[in-house]
């Protein structure tokens, strides 16, 4: 009898957990769509939050690692999912020359706007080859640019979801 009335108080804590936690997601998430996750990154002189596609991190993990050697900021859901972060002011054309001056590939933008584009690699046989995605991110005292991993082999819907994290990036309340 006694080990019965400790299963439900045990069951009355974990619901009562559970609706708090909800209560709390509910604030956090207002803004964002039904498929994203907001997560809050403050590591290095990172301080932004960004909205992560939530059907992939049902199935992947995500990792979120400031690198010191380099100054980038990953964030990675599993392998078909890698942005790297940098605190830097930069345009669009300055990231798309940056990542044409490999001499391996040459990009064509495919869908761009004033904050992300997404550009696929041909080869010098003129091949096709993956897509990549880069974006600026300007707050009021920060400057951030985005790109996907250039060592990833992207689809065009997974540079899709990339460049929608991008254009979720938002520095935090004052």
């Amino acid at each position: 009898m006694k080990s019965t009335g400790i299963f439900f108080a045990g069951m009355l804590l974990m619901l009562s957990a559970c609706e708090q936690s909800s209560s709390n997601q509910s604030s956090a998430s207002a803004a964002d769509s039904s498929n994203d996750s907001l997560f809050m990154v403050t590591e290095g002189p990172f301080a932004f939050s960004i909205l992560l596609p939530k059907d992939l991190m049902i199935s992947d993990s995500t990792l979120l690692r400031f690198m010191p050697s380099t100054g980038e900021m990953v964030i990675q859901i599993g392998e078909g999912f890698r942005l790297l972060v940098r605190e830097e002011s930069a345009s669009l054309q300055q990231l798309l020359e940056e990542s044409a001056s490999s001499g391996v590939f040459t990009n064509q933008p495919v869908e761009q706007d004033d904050q992300v584009v997404i550009y696929q690699q041909f080869l010098p046989t003129g091949e096709a080859w993956y897509y990549q995605v880069a974006g600026v991110v300007r707050h009021e005292s920060k400057a951030y640019s985005v790109r996907s991993d250039p060592m990833g082999e992207f689809t065009l819907f997974e540079a899709r979801q990339m460049a929608e994290a991008i254009r979720g990036i938002s520095a935090p309340d004052a």
